[in-house]
């Protein structure tokens, strides 16, 4: 009985911790001086679980901005546009999968450059990618292979499919 007191009373403390940054934020809006995020950095916050992320900078992209984002060479001349983000066992982004050559999506292949070959810049009100690459050097480049996916069974189906045995007639049928 006395392990379960003391796991009550740590969950309680860590609650109680965990609340104390969420009461200075609202005790701080509600005297009327809201604090304002840098502009160049994300909104962290302290938690049971460590600094955690809560708003996106202005200057920051996410993975939703980044997939789809038109790709244009530094001479201005569009290239295709991101398909995919490849990322390393350790969490670095390895580099992105371009989609090039074709004619309305018809036609073109996977092509991947490193990420350190892109740039990111906004262009009138849309972001685009930038890399020091002509269009024919990325159409002629080798096509970015992707390894098989493979999906591991659900836990609770069964591993083997199991045909069930064939309907019997009803009895007094003709065949």
């Amino acid at each position: 009985m006395n392990r379960i007191t003391h796991l009550l009373a740590t969950g309680v403390a860590i609650t109680a911790l965990s609340a104390v940054p969420v009461l200075a934020q609202s005790q701080s809006q509600t005297t009327g001086q809201a604090q304002q995020p840098q502009t160049n950095m994300s909104v962290t916050t302290e938690s049971a679980v460590g600094p955690l992320l809560t708003a996106q900078a202005p200057d920051q992209l996410v993975g939703d901005d980044i997939v789809g984002m038109t790709v244009i060479n530094l001479g201005g001349e569009e290239i295709g546009e991101i398909d995919d983000i490849v990322v390393n066992s350790d969490g670095t982004v390895a580099g992105a999968v371009l989609s090039v050559g074709g004619f309305l999506g018809m036609g073109s292949k996977p092509v991947a450059v490193e990420w350190s070959q892109i740039t990111f810049d906004k262009r009138d009100t849309q972001h685009v990618a930038l890399v020091d690459l002509s269009k024919e050097r990325l159409e002629s480049a080798p096509e970015f292979r992707f390894r098989p996916k493979v999906t591991p069974p659900a836990a609770n189906m069964p591993t083997t499919i199991r045909t069930p045995p064939p309907l019997s007639k009803p009895s007094g049928t003709a065949d």
